[in-house]
């Protein structure tokens, strides 16, 4: 008796890769959702800066009469700073969103954001944090007696390096363009 030919295992046809491209393309689109807790903490994150601008703002009215200049100057610092953060979270919740979700939805909707361009975009937002880092040692500086020197060196130096960075972003940028 001959033994029958083993027959090749099933070779998948075209329209069952077809199925299994879309169902993983489809599984990978839906995971941009994995990041919607992210944008709620961050907005959660944003309501405290809120708060804590209201505080400080409530704070110094109840003392700016009883203080001397510089210490309403220290309170004006800190609410901008607060308003920078707040700005700086708000700027990456748009931006996030409208790279992860909206602009795959196509609804249209924040099309500003898009319009900016993630250069663009980087550039404000280590901007942002540039002008942060300046407000904190510019607050740093009112108090330059007290505060170590190796404190304000760390500060001074970081400020100089996100400056650089900032600087090197742009050129890298341009150069960039330039072979577009």
């Amino acid at each position: 008796m001959a033994e029958p030919v083993p027959t090749p295992p099933d070779q998948p046809n075209d329209a069952s890769l077809e199925r299994m491209h879309r169902n993983l393309g489809r599984a990978l689109f839906a995971t941009r959702w994995i990041m919607a807790p992210v944008y709620a903490g961050l907005l959660g994150a944003l309501v405290l800066v809120v708060i804590k601008f209201a505080q400080k703002l409530i704070g110094a009215f109840g003392t700016v009469l009883r203080e001397d200049a510089t210490d309403t100057m220290l309170n004006a610092l800190s609410l901008v700073d607060m308003a920078l953060i707040g700005n700086l979270v708000v700027m990456v919740v748009l931006a996030g969103w409208e790279n992860s979700i909206t602009r795959l939805n196509n609804t249209g909707q924040n099309g500003w954001i898009t319009a900016l361009g993630f250069s663009a975009l980087k550039q404000k937002i280590i901007g942002s944090v540039i002008v942060i880092v300046a407000v904190s040692l510019l607050e740093t500086f009112m108090y330059l007696k007290e505060v170590p020197p190796a404190h304000v060196y760390w500060q001074v130096t970081i400020l100089v390096a996100l400056s650089l960075t900032a600087v090197l972003l742009a050129l890298a940028d341009r150069l960039s363009a330039k072979d577009h």
